[in-house]
């Protein structure tokens, strides 16, 4: 029996509830599993919740491996826990830049600001208006409001509103960097 061929029949029996198949299986893949959290840095109180990401994603790889595809399961495994840990990286950079934007600073004097708040550029301190922000919207097509509104707004990644309008994420990089740009140009003009 080829290696491929084993692993195939053990996962068929983690499948089927077998725990005592499943555990062959974490102990077989432990070294996969560990090297998903140990490719990436976080600080030593988030290293936890990295291990705990690889070993979701290995049990979500053993749940959804099917032999029938002609991917032999440590490649299938070791694909899918890399792809859930840096899934988890970039989720948590995200939220990272946002806690960084919206934490209040205090400056030398006691007083207490935002990230945001203390940029030098009087502009950017003047919030848009909920109408000058449809008028931004209006200048753009529909799938660019759409790409606006999902990502920028509703905080959507690209591949999720890919998945959604069922075209390729590249497509809604496109419809993300038109409407970027569209709005930079009316911002430019309204403001001169």
């Amino acid at each position: 029996m080829t290696g491929a061929d084993r692993f195939a029949e053990i996962v068929r029996q983690a499948q089927q509830q077998d725990s005592a198949q499943l555990l062959v299986l974490l102990n077989e893949f432990e070294n996969v599993i560990g090297g998903a959290a140990k490719r990436f840095y976080v600080p030593p109180s988030e290293r936890g919740d990295l291990l705990q990401e690889a070993y979701i994603a290995f049990l979500l790889a053993v749940q959804q491996y099917d032999p029938a595809r002609g991917v032999p399961f440590p490649a299938y495994a070791k694909a899918k826990t890399h792809e859930r840990v840096w899934q988890y990286i970039r989720v948590r950079g995200r939220h990272h830049a946002r806690e960084l934007a919206d934490n209040p600073l205090t400056d030398g004097e006691g007083e207490t600001g935002t990230l945001l708040g203390l940029l030098p550029d009087a502009q950017a301190e003047q919030p848009f208006c909920e109408l000058e922000w449809r008028s931004l919207l209006t200048s753009l097509s529909e799938r660019e409001a759409l790409a606006v509104e999902k990502i920028v707004i509703d905080g959507m990644t690209m591949a999720e509103l890919a998945r959604m309008e069922g075209v390729s994420a590249g497509t809604v990089k496109t419809w993300k960097q038109r409407a970027l740009i569209k709005m930079r140009e009316e911002i430019k003009k309204t403001r001169g």
